[in-house]
Formats: structure tokens, C-alpha cells, sequence
């Protein structure tokens, strides 16, 4: 774990250093932030854009995706999650797959958006079912400096596990210290009425070319630390 944080702390430095300024450019790849580790963001893609998505996560499981900004205000996609592809364990897929939906609230451009969605995937361990279900989600910008910070915070409901699991809130950040590299973080599930513990993760963001984006992080849950990587590509279809 400590060189875990040591590479982080090079690869920080080594950033500052190298790219001293922000400017338009880093502004822009710091609101394409359409979701942290699990948890989501306020923000969608332009109209007309698609996205492909790929995360490589817990015992060799693997979650696709695949998104499309129908206008700038609604934004769909249809997730498939494969659980233990990779190993010796019985693979196993929810189909047939639901659809993924996130709409705007408030006005392009704004300076708090809020957006209201639903995504179907379960995103906790064996035998901790934690499906997002319906979410609020709102994200703040802040500048710093030099730096650009984005804060993201919300509610979510699972319809099916409402009566043992309730509404359950969520937040996080994100650091834009140049326009390739982002630091992020969340904590998810945080349940007045379960008792469940909630889920602190750490990411590293590389965006190359605008278009696609490499992560790299870890999961903390109670005891156990989880590893996950995911990629992103993303570009106009209309």
C-alpha cells in the first residue's frame, strides 16, 4: 500500500512540474466528467455523442457500456455486467440488460448542474447487493489556483431494497492538475438504515486526446481492498 502512494506522489509531482498552467483546455476535459469510480456526476455528454466504456474489476469481472447523449439535456445507455469472466468461477449475466438513463435539470453552462437518472447495476461485493437504482446527482466547480476541482454529491434509491435499505447518499472529487491527468475520490452507500458500511475509493484519471480515458484505482470495503482499471472512448455520432 505505501508504494501504492509513493507512485501517486511522483506521478503528482511530476505533473505539477511539468505543466504549470490551465487554461481553456483544461477546463474543458475537467467537466467531462460524467462519473467517478461508481458513483455519478451531474454531467453528460454533448449532444449527439456516444460513449464506450470498459471496467476491469473485483475477481475478473467486467462491466461494458454503452452511452449516447440524444440531446444535451438526456443522455441513455445499456450497461452489461459480467461477473467473474476471468477465472475459475461460474460467470454470471444479468440479461436481459436494463436501460441506463441520465437527465439534465438544470441549464447547460450553469455553475451547479443537477441531473436525475437511474442506472441498474449492482455494484457491491458477493452476497452486498447495491444496486444505484434511482439517483439526484449535483457536482459544484471550484477553482484553485491554478487547479480545478469539481465536488459531487447526491441521493440514491434502490425501489427494490427500499424498505431494507432506504435512500442512501453519496459524494466525491475530482482534481484537474493539468489537462491529461486527474486525481479523484468517493465515498458510496452511506446508509442511515441498513447499518451497511460505506465504500471510500481512490482513482487515478489519464486522458489522452480527449476521446479516451485510462483509470486506475482501488476500492475500500470494510476489510477488503479492491482493485479496478477501466477504460473510455467517446465521439460525435451526430
Amino acid at each position: 500500500m505505501k508504494r501504492i502512494f509513493k507512485i501517486i506522489g511522483l506521478i503528482l509531482l511530476f505533473s505539477l512540474v511539468s505543466y504549470p498552467g490551465m487554461g481553456a483546455e483544461a477546463e474543458e476535459g475537467a467537466v467531462r466528467v460524467m462519473e467517478l469510480v461508481n458513483t455519478p456526476t451531474a454531467r453528460l455528454y454533448p449532444r449527439g455523442e456516444y460513449g464506450i466504456s470498459l471496467k476491469i474489476y473485483d475477481e475478473g469481472s467486467l462491466l461494458f457500456r454503452f452511452v449516447l447523449s440524444l440531446t444535451d439535456y438526456v443522455m441513455l445507455g445499456v450497461p452489461l455486467d459480467i461477473r467473474h469472466f476471468i477465472g475459475k468461477r461460474a460467470m454470471e449475466v444479468e440479461l436481459p440488460p436494463v436501460i441506463w438513463a441520465k437527465i439534465r435539470l438544470t441549464k447547460k453552462g450553469g455553475g451547479w448542474p443537477m441531473a436525475i437518472g437511474y442506472d441498474p447495476i449492482d455494484y457491491g461485493e458477493e452476497g452486498d447487493k447495491r444496486v444505484r437504482g434511482l439517483y439526484l446527482a449535483c457536482t459544484k466547480p471550484i477553482r484553485l489556483g491554478n487547479l480545478h476541482v469539481e465536488w459531487h454529491f447526491g441521493a440514491n434509491a434502490d425501489l427494490r431494497e427500499f424498505e431494507h435499505r432506504g435512500v442512501c447518499v453519496f459524494g466525491g472529487m475530482d482534481l484537474s492538475i493539468n489537462p491529461y491527468l486527474l486525481f479523484y475520490s468517493e465515498v458510496d452507500g452511506i446508509s442511515f438504515k441498513s447499518g451497511k458500511s460505506s465504500v471510500l475509493s481512490l482513482g487515478i484519471r489519464y486522458l489522452s486526446l480527449e476521446r479516451f480515458e485510462a483509470d486506475i484505482g482501488l476500492r475500500f470495503v470494510g476489510d477488503t481492498t479492491d482493485r479496478f482499471v477501466s477504460f473510455r472512448y467517446s465521439h460525435p455520432l451526430f
